[in-house]
Formats: C-alpha cells, sequence, structure tokens
C-alpha cells in the first residue's frame, strides 16, 4: 500500500509551486501508485520532494516547466519507458497550463476590487476548481460557485459532448436551457424580463471558442443584473473556458501517450516472430538482419528444418509501420506452418500453400506481399526458389552475381498460384542473397537510389568469408551511401552461404 504524497520533512515547497500544489501532490500520487519511488521538483536552487523518496543512483525522467520563474523540472524518479516520458510531458504541460490560469486569474481578480467580497469569492472559486482534472467535475462545480457568487436562483451550463449542468432551481434552469434553444437570446448578453415572458433578467454568457458553450443565470425575481455581476458571470465563463480547454488538451495528450504504448508493445511483439539466432545446418552458414524504417517492420526473414532440408524465405508486406508489421507476422506463421505441413521440400508447392492460406484475408484488406521462398536439400547442396514479384534476389557463384526474376505475382492477386521453381547447386563459397526493396530503393541526398548493380558489386568486392560479416558490410555500405537522408523503407537481408561438401 503507498503512501499518500506528502512534501518530504525539512523540505518545503518552491512559493512559485504553490499555485498548482494540489494538482501537483494528485499527480504525485498517480505517479507513486503507478510504480515510480519519488516525484521531485527542481527549481534551479535545489530539488524537493514532493512524493516518495528515491535513491541517487534511480533512473530519472525529466520534464520542463517553462511557466515557472525561473524555468523548473519535474522529475520522476524509479520508472522509465516510452509512456512514461509521454505521460510526464503531458503532466509538465498540465502545470504549465495551470499556473498560466492561475496568473489569469489574478489578474481578473485584480480587475474585480470593486466587487471586494465577490473578487475574494471568485478567487476562492479558483483554487478549489484548478486542481481537478476530470471535465464533468469541473463544470459541476462551476455551476454551484457561479450561483453562490452570484445569487442566481438557477444557473444552467451547457457544453458540447457533456449533459446540461442544472442548479439551483433545477426546473427553472431547465427552463432558462430551453427558452435560449428555442432562439430567444441566441447571442450573448442580456435577455429582459418583457421579452422572455419571464419576472427575471436572464445572462447568458459564452464559453470558450474551440467547442463554445453557455453560461446561463437567472437574475432575481423582479430586479436586474447589474454590471458587477455581469462582470464576474463573463469571468466564471473564461475560467470555465480555459480550465475546460486545458483539462480536455490534458486526457488528449494521455489517450495519446497510452495510444503510443499499446503501438510499441505490438510493434515488440510482432518483431518477437522473426527468428532470434541463425540456424545450425552443416554445410552452410546462414545469417539476416531486418532493420524497420519505422516502430514495426513490414518485411519478414524465417527458416525452419523440415525432413526435406532448410526451408527459408524472405517477404515485403505493402505499406509500412504497424498494421504491415502484423500482417507481416501472419505470413512469417503462415510460411513456417506451410513448410512443416509439406512432404515435398518443393518451395513451389509451400507458397501455394501459403496462399491459400493468406489470399483471402489479403485480398479483402487490398495488401499484397512479395515473397521467395526456397528449400535447400543437404545431400545434393541443391537450392530451389520460386520468387513471387520479390527483389532482389541474387545467386552469387563463381564470383558472378545473376537475379532470380519473379515466378508469379505477389501472393493476394491471384486466388491460385502455380510457380515454376529455379534450382541450382551451391559450390563451396557459392551464395544466395534475398533482399527487400528497402535495400536498393534507398536514396542519398542527391535523389540517387543505391541500385541493385551496385549491391551486387559490393558483393563481388566483398573480402568477408561469412554470412553475418558479409550482411554487416552491405548494411554499413547502404547507411553511407543515405548518409543524413531519412530511412525510405524497411530493409531485409538474409545470406545462405555453402561452407563445405556434403559428408
Amino acid at each position: 500500500m503507498h503512501a499518500q504524497p506528502s512534501v518530504a520533512a525539512g523540505d518545503r515547497m518552491p512559493a512559485a509551486f504553490e499555485r498548482v500544489r494540489e494538482a501537483l501532490v494528485e499527480l504525485s500520487r498517480v505517479w507513486i501508485e503507478s510504480g515510480a519511488e519519488s516525484v521531485l521538483i527542481d527549481d534551479g536552487k535545489g530539488c524537493h520532494t514532493v512524493a516518495g523518496s528515491a535513491t541517487s543512483d534511480s533512473i530519472r525522467l525529466e520534464a520542463r516547466l517553462d511557466a515557472f520563474d525561473p524555468p523548473a523540472r519535474l522529475i520522476v524518479a524509479g520508472i522509465d519507458s516510452e509512456y512514461a516520458r509521454s505521460r510526464l510531458e503531458a503532466d509538465a504541460r498540465l502545470l504549465d497550463g495551470l499556473a498560466v490560469a492561475r496568473t489569469q486569474l489574478s489578474n481578473t481578480t485584480a480587475a474585480l476590487v470593486e466587487a471586494n467580497d465577490q473578487a475574494l469569492a471568485f478567487y476562492h472559486l479558483a483554487t478549489g476548481t484548478s486542481s481537478s482534472l476530470s471535465v464533468a467535475d469541473i463544470v459541476d462545480h462551476l455551476a454551484e460557485e457561479a450561483r453562490g457568487l452570484t445569487g442566481a436562483p438557477a444557473v444552467a451550463i451547457c457544453v458540447p459532448s457533456l449533459p446540461d449542468t442544472l442548479c439551483g432551481d433545477r426546473e427553472f434552469a431547465r427552463v432558462l436551457v430551453d427558452l435560449v434553444r428555442d432562439g430567444v437570446g441566441t447571442e450573448s448578453g442580456m435577455v429582459r424580463r418583457h421579452s422572455s415572458g419571464l419576472n427575471h433578467d436572464v445572462l447568458i454568457v459564452p464559453i470558450g471558442h474551440e467547442q463554445p458553450g453557455r453560461l446561463i443565470l437567472a437574475g432575481p425575481a423582479g430586479g436586474r443584473i447589474h454590471t458587477p455581476t455581469q462582470k464576474l458571470a463573463a469571468a466564471i465563463a473564461g475560467h470555465l473556458g480555459g480550465l475546460l480547454k486545458l483539462a480536455r488538451t490534458h486526457q488528449r495528450e494521455l489517450a495519446d501517450a497510452m495510444l503510443r504504448h499499446d503501438v510499441e508493445a505490438a510493434s515488440m511483439l510482432a518483431g518477437q516472430v522473426l527468428p532470434r539466432r541463425s540456424p545450425t545446418v552443416p554445410g552452410l552458414d546462414v545469417h539476416a538482419r531486418n532493420q524497420p524504417a519505422r516502430l514495426a517492420s513490414g518485411d519478414y526473414f524465417t527458416w525452419t528444418m523440415t525432413e526435406r532440408g532448410l526451408i527459408f524465405a524472405v517477404g515485403d508486406v505493402s505499406g509500412k509501420g504497424l498494421p504491415a508489421a502484423l500482417v507481416m507476422t501472419m505470413l512469417a506463421t503462415a510460411t513456417t506452418a506451410a513448410a512443416h505441413r509439406d512432404r515435398t521440400g518443393n518451395p513451389a508447392h509451400i507458397l501455394a500453400e501459403i496462399n491459400a492460406d493468406v489470399y483471402e484475408y489479403l485480398s479483402d484488406s487490398g495488401v499484397f506481399v512479395t515473397t521467395a521462398v526456397c528449400s535447400w536439400e543437404p545431400r545434393s547442396g541443391v537450392v530451389s526458389v520460386v520468387n513471387a514479384g520479390h527483389s532482389p534476389v541474387l545467386t552469387v557463384r563463381r564470383g558472378q552475381v545473376e537475379p532470380v526474376p519473379p515466378h508469379v505475382p505477389p501472393l493476394g492477386v491471384l486466388p491460385c498460384v502455380d510457380a515454376e521453381v529455379a534450382s541450382f547447386r551451391l559450390e563451396v563459397n557459392d551464395m544466395l542473397l534475398l533482399g527487400s526493396d528497402g535495400l536498393v530503393e534507398q536514396e542519398n541526398a542527391d535523389g540517387m537510389q543505391y541500385g541493385q548493380d551496385r549491391l551486387a558489386e559490393a558483393v563481388v568486392r566483398s573480402g568477408t568469408t561469412t554470412a553475418v560479416g558479409l550482411v554487416d558490410e552491405l548494411f554499413a555500405l547502404l547507411q553511407s551511401h543515405s548518409g543524413d537522408e531519412p530511412q525510405d523503407d524497411d530493409r531485409t537481408l538474409l545470406v545462405v552461404r555453402r561452407t563445405r561438401e556434403a559428408p
């Protein structure tokens, strides 16, 4: 059970933060309950503990607070994730916004000195609402305070996306709302008794600009709503509009942070589908690397040993980001499953089974997948390749590089595929390279792509004798080519190299 947040013994809240004490303590409580060790404020003169306690070597996240003089930092210790970073930034913006709002309220209070009692009450109103982060709670509290400050017999607040808030004489307040919605006094201002049919003045004050609402209040029976009350109502409406904007912004930022957290988690899980270690295959040296352009990759590679030998594949899902990554996980899984169901060792049969498994889904989704499925027969040293619209697929034999052209369209284009198979024997030091178009289509600052010819030349010139060495070298050359240009597409390369003859 977590202790309630409090300023540590011997530690005092910096004076500038007294304006936002309630919100700061509430946010600190949530952080401690979420697993943080402590929440601190660094005002440039020292670090002040708001809640918890942290050791000197604890991980710390920081966010700037620019609305304070001098600027300060909000610090959370003992927790670290992209979601926590985003949430901390959102909380810092909330505290900045509250500090600005409280400063503006102080200025408004000064402007109402002609009604001292109301000004003091309004200041109390500000301190009672600025710590709330709930839109509904803010509106309910402001409605009650507006009635108390103005002495109105009925008050209504109408805000888009929320039920009408009625206080005081609720039936009378509902009459006021209906009166406004029926077109009487649709603009802000005063509706006098003679025009409204009531024995009351009715004041209508707009709230906010992005999603405009209305503060509606009735004057005393038989009396007038005078200028001080009109000023006070305008100040209340302005204050409410600012708090609603701040609360909604904070809620959107937290929702965005949660969404980013979910996307990161889904992307991480999608990446788990790709093999983590190279397979151990007598006579072969195999290595692959995938480098996403975004958080998640739409490229995949996979390999699996069957009774017939090694089955391996590389594929590229159309599109980028998480949607492509989710399709990628399905294709990688379908490839492995089809390889184990097959009893022929023929990659054309495996490709046909994969297409039968995924065609309907891909067709309905408007997605296609290029892929090359290959098999390695250990005793003969023969590699068989079937290419479904994929590139680059290159053989390197006796120092010569040759492409393996597509045999059929990508998966998801035709309901049935009947592909030809390209078969060839790998001699010692011969290689097969399966890449994705992110390797050859990457542009440099001049808009020139790396290109398949340049990739082939780099393979021929390479002096490396291992699959992992060649993969590392080609990725380094590609990075040198692109320089500071952003990565255009996911990059994948799988290298299979013959190391010795079968026993």
